[in-house]
This record gives structure tokens, sequence and C-alpha cells, in this order.
């Protein structure tokens, strides 16, 4: 089998695959080389002379136009068909809603291996695997942004994939030769996250291995908010809600509740994502400065500094954002967190400002500006890190 990565972007009509199909063209795979890209549009209905015909005319990519209604999962299995008789050992499906990193393949195909069935990407709509981007969403449309993301994680994280109980979100990478073994997505699913569960389920069955990779990164174009709620395995996810999908899941693997009990008691996911917080932070506010706010949560604009923000009412309690991540901080008997937090940045916050109908606020701002004045740094004012 020759060896190289089918990329498969499916358009089904429910967000704008503009972002995600111009993204496209700077992916590649490993040792810089290139990836085929293949868009599946499931819209027969569109006319020859469409946007999305433009589009990947323009960009050199390839579109196929269902002639009749597919539907998601016979359009990915379409896909995981088409990747086999091309002769490419491993697809990735994806939804052309997704905005990718550029070296989101190649970090999907380390992950790989011999023994591996599928390993997923980490997203803002990946349920248990999310990446929570807060208000900062909509600006992750910007593909410089997602590269600058993905490579944080990257640091914060390292490059080895890890196991995971079961694979779900939007991008995840095929073995083809798993896909022989396993057959394709069982089409009683109404949408590719639970097809995608249940096949990642009947992999790991027949012995082969499901991962998640730390570097590879996709985002939903133009930061549409995902829908938060209970799946059918009665757990909060941050992805999208599909009942009828879930209840079949819990119906056909029973043991998989118990399965993520026992995922989560590792903390695994949530250490990795706390790290990956925390080092988006560090390396905002070291570049970029950092500002104080004491009151009410402003709720300012954190995408070019990052923000602290702290309440007259629990001044022990910090939270510093910066695109999106959060960094908590409650401060130890006797510490000082504006002292912490400005040897922790190797820089004094640039501003400090007070909620003016709070005189609790000005009193305490006040204050952090006697004690930031006469921090000691332990590295000097200059900025560290990079983003």
């Amino acid at each position: 089998m020759t060896t190289g990565t089918l990329v498969c972007l499916v358009v089904d009509g429910t967000t704008d695959p503009g972002p995600g199909v111009r993204a496209a063209r700077r992916l590649h795979d490993v040792d810089g080389r290139g990836v085929d890209v293949l868009v599946l549009d499931d819209r027969p209905d569109a006319g020859p002379a469409d946007t999305l015909t433009t589009l990947c005319r323009e960009e050199g990519t390839s579109l196929y136009r269902s002639p009749r209604p597919l539907g998601a999962v016979p359009a990915g299995n379409l896909a995981l068909a088409a990747a086999r008789a091309c002769g490419h050992d491993m697809v990735v499906l994806a939804d052309a809603g997704l905005v990718l990193a550029g070296g989101a393949v190649a970090a999907l195909r380390q992950g790989a291996g011999t023994d591996v069935a599928c390993v997923c990407a980490w997203s803002d709509d990946a349920g248990e695997y999310s990446i929570h981007l807060g208000d900062a969403a909509d600006r992750y449309v910007e593909r410089d942004a997602v590269d600058w993301l993905a490579a944080v994680l990257g640091e914060a994280m390292g490059d080895d994939a890890f196991d995971v109980p079961l694979v779900v979100g939007a991008c995840t990478a095929f073995s083809t030769a798993a896909v022989a073994t396993v057959g394709l997505l069982d089409t009683a699913y109404p949408d590719l996250a639970t097809a995608t569960a249940d096949w990642s389920l009947r992999a790991r069955a027949s012995g082969l291995h499901t991962r998640l990779a730390p570097r590879a990164l996709a985002v939903r174009s133009g930061g549409v908010p995902t829908t938060g709620g209970t799946d059918g395995l009665g757990r909060y996810v941050t992805g999208p809600v599909e009942g009828r999908g879930w209840r079949l899941v819990r119906q056909r693997f029973p043991q998989v509740p118990d399965q993520l009990d026992a995922f989560r008691t590792s903390r695994l996911v949530e250490n990795a994502r706390y790290g990956a917080a925390r080092h988006v932070v560090v390396a905002g506010a070291r570049r970029h400065g950092w500002t104080i706010d004491v009151g009410r949560d402003p709720g300012a604009d954190d995408w070019t500094t990052a923000r602290c923000h702290v309440r007259p009412d629990d001044p022990a309690t910090w939270t510093v954002r910066f695109r999106g991540q959060h960094l908590l901080r409650r401060a130890e008997a006797g510490e000082d967190v504006e002292v912490s937090l400005t040897e922790l940045f190797v820089r004094r916050p640039d501003a400090l400002a007070a909620d003016a109908e709070d005189p609790a606020a000005a009193e305490l701002v006040a204050r952090v500006a006697r004690r930031v004045a006469t921090a000691h740094v332990t590295s000097g004012d200059a900025a560290g890190g990079d983003a």
C-alpha cells in the first residue's frame, strides 16, 4: 500500500466551509510531505457555479459533490472507501467547518502505529477532549491563531499520543488497515461523532488502540459556540449532544460509562488541559504583558494582553485570562498573589484598574499597587515565552 494521507472535509450545509477549505492548503504530513485533500459536498442541490466550487478551484482542492443526499455517516464511509481504493494508509475525516492547524496531520500520524486504529485531535467541539476557548472562540477563525495555539499545546503536553477509551469529535485519523479489519462506520448512527465513537469501541474490542494526539488541533471556524449538556453516557460534555446516537452507544457498549469513569480518575486529560491553559496564559503574559482589574469582571478583550481579575469580596482568588484560556490562583497562607504572579510572568503588570463604584475595590487596588511597586522580579522585566 502506498503511504500517504487523504484529508476529507465533509460539507453538510450546517457550517461555512470556507475557512476550513482555505486552511487545508497548508496541511502537511510528517517530513513536510503534502497531503491529498478532498472536499466531499453532501448538498446535491448546490449549483455548479456556487461559491464552494469556485473556492476549491482557487485552492487547487479536489471536490466531489454527491448526486443525492447521503448523510454525514454514509459520506464518511465514502471517504474511508476512497482512501483504501486510492492506496492511502491514513484518512483524516473532518467536518469542513473546522480549521485544522497546519501540523495537525503530522501530529495525528505521529500518534499512529501498526496497532493503532484511530487518533483524534483536540478541538473546541470534541466532548471529553475539548479545549475550551471561551469568549475568544470567534478569534480562532484565523489560521495563524490556530497554528499558534497548536504549537503552545505541543510545548505544554509534548509529542506523545496517549490511549483514550473511545474517540469522539469532528476530526479523526483512521488507519485504512484498521478499516479493513473493523469495517466501515455504522449508518444506524445519526452523526459522525457517535458513529466514530462506536467504530473506535469496535476497534478496541478487536485489540487495537485508540489515541489522542496532543499536538493535533482542529477549531470550529467562526467561533460557532458549542452546546453543553449530558450525553447519552450520562456525562457532561461541551460538544453537541445527540441523544439518540449516544443512547445507542450505551446500549451496545454498556461498559463504556465505567471505562470513562476510570479514565477520568487518572486525570490524564484534565491535567493535560490544565497544563496547556497555564502554558498559554504564562506565555501570553510574559510576551504581551498583563493587567489587573479589581472589582466587577470587566469582560475585557484578552487577545492582545493577559487580563487578571480579582474580586474585593474574595481577594485570595485571582483569575488570569489570555486568548480563551485561564489560570486560577488562590493565595496560600501568607502569600501575596500579585507578587507571585509578577515573579511567574517575569514582569510587573502594565496597568491596575478598579471598579469606581466599589470603595472596597479602590482600596484593594491601592494596596495591590503598593505591593507590586515593591515586588522583587527574579528575572527582570524582559518578556519571555512565545505567544
